[in-house]
């Protein structure tokens, strides 16, 4: 490859219509841009939670923005609405479990929650298991609320 840049900086023309001269030049290329990508990175977006407009629509954005874009509709969406609509699903949802299965639905849904702080939340009676030690994740919907500010 260093001898197809010191061929084209030397304006070599046998060297550049050898027959793998274009393969040289695919090679340049793929690292030019392997270094672009390394010196200039693209910007870190994470999913902001389902599209209200898109069936099946994604909200992506950059992790502290308030604004996302839905990829399939192209949609700008306010972080808040994304985070309210899934807050109302899941407050109308029937599921019960032990704070480790809730722990794992919440984050399925995109929400951190350890179980860790759904049993402190059991302890401080904010909560109520059920004889088994079930609590339901629609309990769960108004704490998130109110950590949430």
């Amino acid at each position: 490859m260093l001898e197809l840049v010191r061929g084209i900086l030397k304006d070599d023309k046998p060297l550049l219509t050898a027959p793998d001269a274009r393969e040289w030049w695919r090679g340049v290329v793929d690292v030019a841009g392997k270094v672009n990508r390394m010196v200039d990175p693209p910007a870190t977006r994470v999913a902001f939670g389902a599209c209200p407009f898109y069936e099946h629509g994604v909200v992506w954005g950059a992790p502290r923005d308030h604004m996302g874009e839905c990829r399939s509709c192209g949609a700008q969406v306010n972080r808040a609405y994304v985070a309210d609509r899934l807050l109302d699903k899941l407050a109308q949802s029937e599921k019960k479990g032990t704070p480790k299965q809730l722990s794992r639905e919440c984050a399925k849904a995109g929400i951190r929650l350890s179980a860790a702080t759904i049993r402190a939340w059991i302890h401080q009676k904010r909560l109520t298991p059920d004889q088994h030690g079930h609590v339901t994740l629609s309990g769960i919907v108004p704490l998130l609320r109110r950590r949430a500010g």
